[in-house]
C-alpha cells in the first residue's frame, strides 16, 4: 500500500515537472473582459474553478456597437450549447438590448508568454492588429509553420496576406475526420463566396431545411471541401468555419458589418452635441447678376363694387301758396308779391294759388303761374 501511494506521488511529480519544463500552467487562467472592445480594453486574466471553462461573447449593442464579454463560465453551460449555437443570434443576458453574435468556450491551458484562449475566440483582438493579420495554418504553403489542424485551436501561427486578400477558414472531410484550413484568399473571390453564404445562411435560419442546411457552406462544393468562409477583420479566422459564418451572419444581422470589406463597421462616435444657439444669417452682398424680370403686365383694371347709400328722396316741398290779400293793391305792392313768390318757387313746379282768391285787376302774375279768378 505504501508503495503504490508513492508510486502515484512520483507519477504526479513527473507530470508537474513536464508541464513546468513546457511552459504550460497547471491550472486554467481566461482573458476578463467587461464590455470591451477590444482586447486592450479587457481587465487581465482571471483562474477558473475546476468546473469552469474560458468563454468569450461579442455582442452588438443597440446602437450597432461590438463589445466583448469574457471569463469563466459553468462547463455545463458551455456543453448545453452556448459555444456552439442556440444562444447565437438570441438576445444576450447582458442586457435586453443586446444581440449576441458569436458565443464560444475553450478550455485550453496557455503556455507561458502566450495568450489565454479565449483571446482569441469571436474575433476579439486589439486595436492595433493590423486588419491583414490572418491565422495561416495550410499543408499547401510552404511558407506556414503549420499545417492543416484537427482543432481549430491548434493553429497558432499568424501571417500578414496581401491587401488584395482576406483572411479564410475551411473545413476538409478526409476520410470522414475534419481537418481545419486556416490561410489567406483573393478578397474578390471571398467577397462574392460570403454574400452568397450569408443568403444561403438567411434562407435556413428563415426555412431550414436539414437536406440543405446541414452543412451550409460557400462556393463550389468539391468532393473533400465542405465549408468555406472567408472574413476582413485581423485574426478574424479563428474557430471552425461554420462559427466565422455564424458570427458574420449575426454582425449582418445586426447592422454591424461592411458586405464590401468583410469587416466589422467603425465604431460611431457617441459625445453629445453641444446645445448652440441658431447662427444668425449674415447679410452678405451678391455679386450675381439680378434675375431677370419679366416685364409688368397691365392687368384690367377689376370693377369693384362699390356700395352706395340708397338714394334720398328730397324732403317735399309743398308748393308755396301765394296769399293774395283782398285788400286793394297798389301795383307797386303787387309786384313786390309777386317777386317773393317768384324766388320761393322751384323751377317747373307751378304754385299753389289759393282757390277762390280773387286777384284784383291789374295785378301782374309771373310766367308759369295760374291764377283762379274767383
Amino acid at each position: 500500500m505504501k508503495g503504490h501511494t508513492c508510486s502515484l506521488l512520483a507519477l504526479l511529480v513527473v507530470g508537474l515537472l513536464s508541464a513546468i519544463a513546457n511552459g504550460q500552467t497547471t491550472f486554467l487562467t481566461c482573458k476578463k473582459c467587461d464590455r470591451a472592445p477590444s482586447l486592450d480594453s479587457c481587465s487581465g486574466s482571471v483562474k477558473c474553478a475546476d468546473d469552469e471553462t474560458c468563454f468569450m461573447d461579442e455582442l452588438i449593442t443597440d446602437q450597432s456597437t461590438v463589445v466583448y464579454t469574457g471569463g469563466c463560465r459553468s462547463k455545463v453551460v458551455c456543453k448545453a450549447g452556448v459555444s456552439g449555437s442556440p444562444s447565437v443570434g438570441r438576445r444576450g443576458l447582458q442586457k435586453r438590448s443586446d444581440l449576441v453574435a458569436c458565443s464560444r468556450c475553450c478550455d485550453i491551458k496557455k503556455k507561458s508568454g502566450a495568450l489565454d484562449c479565449n483571446a482569441r475566440l469571436c474575433g476579439i483582438r486589439y486595436t492595433d492588429t493590423n486588419s491583414t493579420r490572418c491565422y495561416l495554418c495550410d499543408n499547401n504553403r510552404g511558407d506556414a509553420e503549420q499545417g492543416d489542424v484537427d482543432i481549430p485551436q491548434d493553429c497558432l501561427s499568424e501571417t500578414t496576406c496581401q491587401s488584395n486578400e482576406a483572411c479564410g477558414a475551411e473545413r476538409l472531410d478526409l476520410s470522414g475526420k475534419d481537418s481545419h484550413k486556416y490561410t489567406c484568399l483573393p478578397k474578390r473571390i471571398c467577397t462574392l463566396l460570403t454574400k452568397e453564404a450569408l443568403k444561403r445562411k438567411d434562407e435556413c435560419v428563415t426555412n431550414p431545411d436539414p437536406a440543405l442546411c446541414g452543412n451550409v457552406g460557400t462556393g463550389k462544393r468539391a468532393a473533400t471541401n465542405q465549408c468555406t468562409a472567408c472574413c476582413g477583420d485581423g485574426l478574424c479566422n479563428s474557430g471552425t468555419c461554420e462559427q466565422v459564418i455564424d458570427r458574420l451572419y449575426n454582425l449582418w444581422k445586426g447592422g454591424a458589418l461592411d458586405l464590401d470589406t468583410l469587416k466589422q463597421k467603425s465604431q460611431p462616435t457617441t459625445t453629445a452635441p453641444l446645445a448652440t444657439n441658431p447662427p444668425t444669417p449674415a447679410t452678405t452682398k451678391s455679386t450675381q447678376p439680378p434675375p431677370p424680370t419679366n416685364p409688368a403686365t397691365t392687368q384690367p383694371p377689376v370693377a369693384t363694387q362699390t356700395t352706395q347709400p340708397p338714394p334720398t328722396k328730397p324732403p317735399a316741398t309743398q308748393p308755396p301758396v301765394i296769399s293774395v290779400s283782398t285788400a286793394p293793391l297798389t301795383p307797386a305792392t303787387a309786384a313786390v308779391v309777386v317777386s317773393q313768390a317768384s324766388s320761393t318757387v322751384a323751377p317747373n313746379s307751378p304754385p299753389t294759388v289759393t282757390p277762390n282768391t280773387v286777384v284784383p285787376p291789374n295785378t301782374v302774375v309771373p310766367p308759369n303761374t295760374t291764377a283762379i279768378v274767383g
